[in-house]
């Protein structure tokens, strides 16, 4: 698998993220909030992502630009793990990753904090909403 992060793997459709928000199960993990839910649809992917940095933390668009594409990054090169249990196990997710503090981390820190919220939802420690 590439380490490349096509349009397939985004999540764009605003009633899937709309569904996410209402039925999903959220955790924290500084400096990040994770939202995520299993779902049933037939996509290209069994991991949809997508990224968000709010407006109340960042007034100015380039430093939201900064924090999301940090988290693509990251994200990126260690999703490999992710996919392959997903694919294993035919799960499929839907994961926001949202930028949930008001200082600009170092991209050392999101990277570590990424890469314990995968190993958690590879792991499947956490329990999914039960309205599903």
């Amino acid at each position: 698998m590439k380490n490349s992060l096509s349009k397939a793997e985004r999540l764009c459709s605003k009633k899937w993220i709309e569904q996410l928000y209402k039925e999903g199960t959220s955790f924290r993990i500084y400096p990040l909030k994770i939202t995520f839910m299993l779902h049933s649809y037939t996509t290209e992917f069994p991991v949809m992502i997508m990224f968000s940095s709010p407006k109340h933390f960042f007034k100015h668009a380039h430093d939201r630009n900064l924090t999301k594409r940090r988290m693509r990054e990251v994200y990126r090169i260690n999703k490999h793990g992710l996919m392959a249990k997903c694919g294993i196990e035919n799960k499929k997710y839907f994961i926001s990753f949202q930028y949930a503090n008001k200082k600009i981390e170092p991209i050392a820190i999101i990277e570590s904090s990424l890469k314990k919220a995968l190993i958690k939802l590879e792991e499947g420690h956490l329990k999914p909403n039960p309205k599903q």
